[in-house]
């Protein structure tokens, strides 16, 4: 019985990280989409240059978008897609609508060659991103459209925030880390604007976990970075360092 329970436990801890990181493609592709967004605008409404330009019908709703560039074929429809372009779909909406059962495969791989133009079908996800986050940087500002540019600035900030919640979660519920930081600390950052109470993510506080259970803050942080798989470390240093250039150039109203 006992086996049976810690198995189930088990489970279930796995399907709260997966559940994490789906949360963070949901927003990440949300970002591509605003990008893709911004490409039609930067070449008067109809074509795109840079993002899924061989995406059809043009120009693409979101849904026909995702359905694009996602490796893996998709069939349900999403209900947010009778927003055509140039209509920014709202991040909150959009977000939920990607995290729902049955849509979770478009917050996963995608053909990094077809959502980018100049990329190889062989380049790591983390180029993508690269190139997507430049792209809305030397972009957006010359945008006059102020909710895309809200929902490029809403997509980085929750793509950073999931990603960093899911790596937390994933930190704390390993045994051996629950062994050494008993008393696990962490504080509510809002995942986009006017997010509410249940609409934030928890990130490890990393003084206070690290005061509480009288360890060395450096240590925590080197046994986080250890846990922490390279390419999430990798894709989490992008997204914020382009959140906080990003916000610099485009500042909330």
């Amino acid at each position: 019985m006992r086996t049976i329970t810690v198995f189930c436990l088990l489970l279930s801890s796995i399907a709260g990280v997966v559940q994490g990181f789906a949360e963070a493609g949901a927003y990440e592709r949300a970002l591509f989409y605003y990008a893709y967004l911004l490409d039609l605008e930067k070449n008067g409404g109809n074509f795109a240059r840079k993002l899924a330009i061989d995406c059809k019908p043009e120009p693409c709703d979101i849904d026909q978008f995702l359905k694009y560039i996602s490796k893996k074929a998709v069939t349900p429809k999403l209900e947010i897609s009778n927003k055509k372009p140039p209509a920014v779909p709202d991040i909150k909406e959009l977000v939920d609508e990607l995290t729902k059962e049955g849509n979770e495969d478009l917050t996963k791989e995608i053909n990094v060659d077809k959502a980018i133009k100049g990329l190889k079908g062989s380049a790591k996800y983390t180029e993508a991103l690269v190139s997507v986050t430049e792209f809305v940087k030397a972009n957006a500002q010359l945008s006059d459209n102020e909710a895309l540019k809200e929902g490029v600035r809403n997509a980085l900030r929750g793509a950073a925030l999931a990603r960093k919640e899911a790596m937390t979660k994933s930190f704390f519920e390993d045994s051996n880390m629950k062994t050494k930081y008993k008393e696990q600390k962490t504080y509510l950052a809002p995942l986009y604007d006017g997010a509410k109470e249940g609409e934030k993510a928890k990130i490890i506080s990393f003084y206070d976990t690290s005061a509480y259970n009288s360890k060395g803050i450096n240590d925590l942080k080197a046994d986080f970075e250890k846990h922490t798989d390279q390419a999430h470390r990798g894709n989490l240093e992008v997204l914020e360092n382009a959140f906080k250039e990003y916000s610099e150039k485009c500042p909330a109203r």
